[in-house]
């Protein structure tokens, strides 16, 4: 097969590469949104995943200065970027709104005794009494 043809197909599926990074992260977007909860997702992943996109377009940005290549490794990796950026600023957000809600259930006095609070769903809030266990 012509190399010329293998590096086009490639370049066009590097670009494909930013839709699919956009449609991938929709359902944590959405599922952050509407629960208003970050208490399912660990913030050291995401901020793992945040140094390697990082990481990602350092390389492309040096790769196009040292090797002129095209700019579709530049694109796809900063929209990974910009992706994993949105997602850590969602998880940051409600996981302030989840310690503000623990922090009113335990200023008033009939809830002291609560440790924790896991917010499911916008209707379901399992709440870990400490006198249930002996």
């Amino acid at each position: 097969m012509d190399s010329y043809l293998l590096l086009n197909i490639s370049e066009w599926l590097q670009s494909a590469l930013i839709f699919v990074v956009v449609f991938a992260n929709f359902p944590q977007w959405i599922k952050l949104v509407k629960t208003k909860s970050s208490a399912d997702f660990s913030i050291s992943t995401w901020v793992l995943y945040l140094v390697c996109s990082l990481i990602s377009v350092f390389y492309a940005i040096m790769s196009q200065i040292v090797h002129g290549s095209s700019g579709s490794l530049l694109f796809s990796t900063s929209s990974n970027l910009i992706a994993n950026v949105v997602t850590m600023f969602l998880i940051l957000k409600y996981r302030r709104f989840d310690q503000r809600l623990i922090s009113i259930y335990k200023r008033d006095h009939r809830y002291s005794h609560i440790e924790s609070i896991n917010f499911g769903t916008p209707y379901e809030v399992d709440v870990y009494d400490s006198r249930e266990i002996s």
